[in-house]
Order: C-alpha cells, then sequence, then structure tokens
C-alpha cells in the first residue's frame, strides 16, 4: 500500500514544526514532506507534485498560490491549519474542484473559557486583591 504524500508549506522553524506535528500525523500511513522555512513558491511547486494534500502556512508568510495548486496534479484537498483561508487561492482552487477545509470552531472552547476567566478576574478585582496581598494588607 503506497503512502499518502502530504505537503506541508508552513514556515515554521524545524524544531516548533516536528514538536506540533509529531503526534499528529500517522507516519506509517501519510507521507509528510515539508516545505521548510525560506522555501521559493518554485521549490514548493516541485515538492506538490504527486501530492494529495497540501497544508497551508499556520503563520500566513507562504502563500498556497495559484502556480502551486496547478504544479499539484493530483491535489485532493488543501488543508488550513487556521480558521480562515486567507493564504490559499479560493478561485484557482474552486476552479480545479479541490476542498479547501479549515479548522472552524477550534478556537470556540478556549475563547469562551478566556471571557469566563476574564469576567471572574474583573467581577472579583483581582489585580487590586494581588496587589493588597502583596502590600501585606
Amino acid at each position: 500500500m503506497s503512502k499518502t504524500r502530504i505537503v506541508d508549506v508552513s514556515s515554521l522553524d524545524e524544531e516548533v514544526y516536528w514538536g506540533l506535528v509529531s503526534g499528529a500525523f500517522d507516519f506509517e500511513r501519510f507521507d509528510v514532506v515539508r516545505a521548510g522555512k525560506g522555501a521559493s513558491e518554485d521549490d514548493i511547486c516541485e515538492l506538490v507534485r504527486g501530492a494529495s494534500v497540501i497544508m497551508t502556512d499556520p503563520v500566513h508568510f507562504q502563500p498556497v498560490t495559484r502556480r502551486i495548486i496547478e504544479a499539484a496534479d493530483r491535489l485532493g484537498l488543501i488543508q488550513c491549519y487556521t480558521i480562515g483561508f486567507d493564504e490559499v487561492d479560493l478561485v484557482a482552487a474552486r476552479e480545479r474542484g479541490i476542498p479547501v477545509a479549515n479548522a472552524a470552531g477550534t478556537l470556540s472552547k478556549p475563547i469562551g473559557e478566556y471571557v469566563i476567566t476574564v469576567a471572574l478576574y474583573l467581577l472579583k478585582s483581582l489585580d487590586f486583591a494581588r496587589s493588597e496581598m502583596s502590600k501585606g494588607n
């Protein structure tokens, strides 16, 4: 059985990138190829030939351009790490019938928790209480 080829165009530093994705991919089933920081559009066009999936750049430095999409001869999906599509040429993907997915909803719980935490912080005057406690009052 051949592995599904995934090309990741993330511009994150090597150590940070592999720390984030090390448990996310089943490397027995997927051949994950990374373009890496500073990869040119030409480099990425070479890497995506034969790829089934392109993973976008979570920090939006490397766009997935029309040229990259057209170079990916076996592309079946463009997956965004984030909740937006800003770095993907959606028109080019749509013309080729390639779905583009994002990570919608992944921040709903953390944002809700943050809002509740800040509300309690303000309601209970925690900054004032911390300041008074550090003064010994």
